[in-house]
């Protein structure tokens, strides 16, 4: 076996792994996870290598258990899954977005554990104005030959997030197919809408209900920009975070 011809692969590899992370040093975006449990904000200290989109155009699909597979009509385009590929490095490097790196393996106990977990998680893309909640769906682990340092390279599989109430009667599914109210009284708001808030004071919440925690407040006469809408709730652009707020007080 000629071993120098895998030392040259492994050295070629290397390489490829540096001009990698050299464009990612580059790329001027940051990726924020927060925990809308606690409001614990985790800021990805390795902007991703690769970043997998799967959009889906009408209907979201959801498992649920005992039930089955359930589609929910939805208009236009959405965001379902997103995977990022990245590096969770045990100490700063050139390639990081900043220096005060955390332990690499409370990082991802600490991921593995909001994955598990049933509250919801923000995750924040600036560079693709990405900011829904989301569900930790998948955590896959490579240890590569060629890899930096703790050679740890993750692939984190994100779910958009979606509330669903399921009626059922005697124990079956029926078939509640969602149909449009006809009053035609009240005015319906849509994702990448601009509204400007009614209320003297609004509060901004983790999730679409008042159940969820406050995240802060906006004041009457700011304007803001739709995500994502669910039900009177609409999740806006704000501040670095997000939030959901009552449509009944916006216009």
């Amino acid at each position: 076996m000629d071993f120098s011809n895998i030392v040259d692969v492994i050295q070629d590899a290397s390489k490829s792994v540096l001009n990698a992370l050299d464009r990612v040093a580059n790329s001027n975006f940051d990726v924020y996870l927060t925990n809308t449990k606690d409001s614990e904000t985790f800021h990805f200290p390795v902007n991703p290598l690769s970043l997998t989109i799967n959009r889906e155009k009408k209907y979201n699909t959801a498992d649920i258990v005992d039930i089955g597979e359930i589609d929910i009509s939805d208009k236009g385009t959405k965001i379902k899954e997103i995977s990022m590929e990245t590096l969770i490095p045990d100490v700063y490097e050139p390639y990081c977005r900043y220096t005060d790196i955390p332990d690499s393996k409370e990082t991802v106990e600490k991921l593995e554990k909001w994955k598990d977990q049933e509250e919801p998680l923000r995750l924040i893309i600036t560079v693709i104005g990405f900011n829904s909640l989301v569900n930790l769906a998948v955590i896959n682990e490579e240890i590569r030959p060629e890899g930096l340092n703790n050679n740890r390279y993750f692939t984190f599989t994100f779910r958009t997030h979606r509330d669903l109430k399921i009626s059922q009667v005697d124990s079956t599914l029926q078939d509640n197919r969602q149909t449009t109210e006809s009053s035609g009284a009240k005015y319906s708001h849509h994702e990448g809408e601009w509204i400007i808030v009614t209320a003297d004071v609004l509060n901004v919440r983790d999730g679409p209900g008042e159940s969820y925690g406050i995240r802060g407040t906006v004041k009457k006469d700011e304007c803001y920009k739709i995500g994502s809408i669910q039900g009177n709730w609409a999740d806006i652009y704000w501040s670095n975070h997000g939030g959901w707020i009552n449509t009944d007080y916006v216009r």
